[in-house]
């Protein structure tokens, strides 16, 4: 009798323990779903402010040709040409 008594509830552990491991695979993934969306939001596709980027952000994309301040169409030797 008490045998069966053991042998009925190393039954029902094994199936807790199977159903509580199913429960902890699928939060398991669900927090790495929601994680790696987050991970995957930066600056330009998302409200976040530039900072959270870090160093792995693109370089800003330039305008137009940068020219030296006082450089001009006639000078020769760029900036310090005048001095």
């Amino acid at each position: 009798m008490l045998a069966a008594l053991v042998v009925s509830l190393r039954g029902d552990l094994a199936v807790a323990l199977d159903e509580l491991a199913a429960a902890v695979d699928e939060l398991a993934r669900e927090r790495i779903a929601g994680l790696e969306a987050r991970l995957a939001k930066t600056s330009r596709n998302s409200g976040k402010p530039p900072s959270p980027d870090g160093l792995g952000k693109p370089p800003p994309k330039l305008r137009g040709m940068r020219r030296w301040p006082g450089w001009f169409a006639g000078d020769r030797g760029g900036p310090a040409a005048g001095f």
